[in-house]
């Protein structure tokens, strides 16, 4: 073997080690990928994450079942068209979408509660999408919380009706003493009278 042999043996030998290590990176990347988008999918909470140019980057099935978005809609990725269609379903659209345009402008981390006309009601949990110290996008968190505000309605019902009674009870133990009070002093009065007479 000559050295313009042996060169391009060594070429070859690089060149099939990159690739190698090209492959194995693919496939690390994926893993990555598939180990994210298993994490997404395993939340109760609906995730959404828009880059800055309003295209929607990731969401997982959950974000879509709450909003009852159709996964046509969904496959299209545009953040405008999944805003103006959930604007309906809200008590306050107005004021969602101002926040929303507000935040994506925004390195605040944000939370607040949604309220839906249904009489749903989300935690909204908001935080701009960092890479390399600049904005990148967005991502949202929701979370239902319509049956925990049903049941903390429920206990300030009872609380007030406890308080209520209790107010009624002792009002009705301080009207007892005032009625002994004034039975003793009528009985007092009586005896002084029958003393008397």
């Amino acid at each position: 073997m000559d050295g313009k042999d042996t060169k391009l043996k060594k070429l070859e030998e690089a060149l099939l080690e990159d690739i190698t290590e090209r492959k194995k990176n693919e496939k690390k990347l994926i893993e990555r990928e598939e180990e994210l988008k298993a994490t997404i999918e395993s939340t109760t909470d609906g995730i959404l994450v828009v880059n800055s140019q309003g295209k929607v980057i990731n969401n997982n099935r959950q974000f879509a079942e709450m909003w009852r978005i159709p996964q046509s809609l969904i496959s299209e990725k545009n953040d405008e068209k999944l805003l103006n269609y959930v604007l309906d379903q809200l008590v306050d659209p107005q004021a969602f979408l101002s926040k929303v345009q507000t935040l994506y402008k925004s390195l605040a981390i944000d939370f607040d509660t949604l309220f839906f006309k249904d009489g749903r009601v989300f935690e909204r949990y908001s935080k701009p999408l960092m890479i390399e110290d600049r904005i990148a996008g967005r991502v949202w968190s929701f979370r239902d919380i319509t049956e925990r505000k049903k049941a903390e309605e429920e206990i300030k019902k009872k609380v007030r009706e406890l308080e209520e009674f209790y107010e009624m009870a002792v009002n009705r133990e301080l009207r007892m003493k005032e009625l002994k009070k004034e039975i003793k002093r009528l009985e007092e009065k009586l005896s002084k009278y029958e003393k008397d007479n």
